[in-house]
This record gives structure tokens, C-alpha cells and sequence, in this order.
């Protein structure tokens, strides 16, 4: 469980108002402690998604899914 509450609403608070890029550089700050947060990974990978960087996307979506083949919402997004 991440405990940067803080964090995790300006996460939110940026996907919702479609400010992508911002999403990504806290998304970075937290992924700094737990490289392999499956959770962050996933939100990484749609707000790159979203942002139209492809490849990126692709990275973690398959980071996600090579941890957790079970997980259908990285799936959907492949």
C-alpha cells in the first residue's frame, strides 16, 4: 500500500483534468521507492497511453502483465 496520500491525490486530481504529463512525473516520484509497484505501473501506463507515447505505454502495460498475467485491465490495454 503506498502511503504518499498526498501524492496519490495530485495523481488523481491530474489524470482527471487530463494533465497527463504531470500524472507521469509524480507517478516517477513515487515509483522511485517502489520500482515495481504494479499499481503505479499500470497508472503510468495509461496515462502514457493517453499521452500518446506508445512505447512507454507498452513498457509498463507489459511489466504489469509479466507480473500479473491475471491483471485485466493492463490486459485491455495491450
Amino acid at each position: 500500500m503506498i502511503k504518499d496520500k498526498k501524492t496519490l491525490k495530485k495523481i488523481d486530481e491530474a489524470l482527471r483534468t487530463k494533465n497527463y504529463l504531470l500524472a507521469i512525473e509524480y507517478i516517477n516520484t513515487l515509483l522511485k521507492n517502489r520500482p515495481s509497484d504494479y499499481h503505479l505501473l499500470l497508472l503510468r501506463g495509461e496515462a502514457y497511453l493517453k499521452a500518446e507515447f506508445f512505447n512507454e505505454a507498452l513498457t509498463d502495460l507489459a511489466k504489469v502483465v509479466e507480473g500479473d498475467n491475471k491483471n485485466v485491465r493492463a490486459l485491455n490495454n495491450f
